[in-house]
């Protein structure tokens, strides 16, 4: 008889323990922030107001900032470019392209809490302003370290094949 109280109470302990642990669970779950489009939409309307930045900036920084440790990139006509370190070199190279001016225009951006796909068109202009290209693009976007940035970009022109 003993034994079947003692196993009744610890019954009981383990059932309360359960409780307790889902009520944890709960309370943990409630603080977590829901995945919002429109929060991570106004994050890359602002990242694309200083996309051209990139042109400019040497700055190692920069791209830590805008790109996840993975990020890969793929530019007409020539072979992916992966990494933080070869992003930069693509786009700042030794300063030669600090000139160019970029304006981004997504066109849709759609997704959810693990990646969000924005898809959308680019201009690019000389140090006169003179637009020099136009195409469109899709570009990924992750989170690291809290904050939505880049993970994958890729482009190509829209004006016509120069005749060779």
């Amino acid at each position: 008889m003993m034994k079947i109280k003692l196993l009744c109470v610890f019954i009981l302990l383990m059932n309360s323990g359960l409780l307790i642990s889902c009520e944890s669970s709960k309370a943990e779950n409630e603080n977590v922030k829901k995945f919002e489009i429109a929060t991570v939409k106004a994050v890359i309307y602002e990242a694309n107001k200083v996309y051209g930045e990139r042109f400019t900036k040497g700055d190692k920084r920069f791209y830590e900032e805008k790109y996840v440790r993975d990020a890969c990139i793929m530019p007409e006509n020539i072979a992916e470019i992966c990494g933080r370190e070869n992003i930069k070199n693509y786009y700042y190279g030794s300063g030669e392209k600090n000139k160019l001016k970029i304006t981004i225009t997504p066109k849709d951006i759609i997704g959810g809490e693990e990646v969000v796909v924005e898809i959308g068109g680019y201009e690019l202009f000389d140090e006169t302003s003179k637009s020099i290209d136009k195409g469109k693009f899709i570009a990924t976007w992750r989170q690291e370290d809290g904050k939505w940035k880049l993970h994958r970009e890729i482009w190509n022109t829209d004006n016509p094949k120069e005749e060779k």
